[in-house]
């Protein structure tokens, strides 16, 4: 019981420590840490004026967490892009179904597969969906520490990149 108490303390300690921000949403609050609570309120404010609520967003290697938070679908059967979710075929439809039609919004994230040994989507696999999505696709923008032209998942430093139909009309620019 005492080294519960210890645990539940050290975890109240650290998740209010400096550097840990609010982060208001549509769905409720959230404490993030720093960079990625600014990075996140950003795409989060950028996504909700871009693009109307009807519109899509598919992001990767996730980006589940805008949907829900925004109240946006998905058009894709994946909602996830790691390491083993996908085999060769699978890699073809889902950039098959990419091709055909592209969601209103690709969103990548730089979040490395942790769990399959700090992979890189894009680089380390699945390297054909990412191509066919950056060859189909532009970036209006990118927020966080990491965001320059170019940025890819697994470079250093935080970011959210927001994409759109490489043949879409000009998307009006975000607050």
């Amino acid at each position: 019981m005492l080294f519960l108490l210890f645990r539940v303390a050290a975890m109240a300690d650290f998740y209010r420590r400096p550097g840990w921000t609010r982060v208001e949403t549509a769905a409720g609050p959230l404490v993030l840490p720093e960079p990625v609570a600014e990075t996140t309120r950003l795409a989060l404010a950028d996504l909700a004026t871009r693009f109307p609520a009807s519109s899509t967003v598919a992001g990767y290697p996730e980006a589940g967490f805008f949907n829900y938070v925004l109240g946006r679908r998905n058009p894709f059967a994946h909602e996830q892009y790691f390491p083993g979710h996908l085999d060769a075929a699978g890699q073809d439809r889902a950039a098959a179904a990419f091709a055909a039609r592209p969601p209103d919004a690709a969103l990548y994230a730089n979040v490395l597969a942790v769990g399959e040994g700090a992979r890189s989507f894009g680089k380390d696999y699945l390297e054909k969906l990412d191509g066919t999505i950056r060859s189909r696709t532009r970036t209006v923008a990118v927020y966080g520490p990491g965001a320059r032209e170019g940025a890819r998942i697994g470079d250093p430093g935080f970011f959210v990149e927001i994409r759109v139909p490489a043949d879409a009309a000009d998307t009006p620019a975000a607050p």
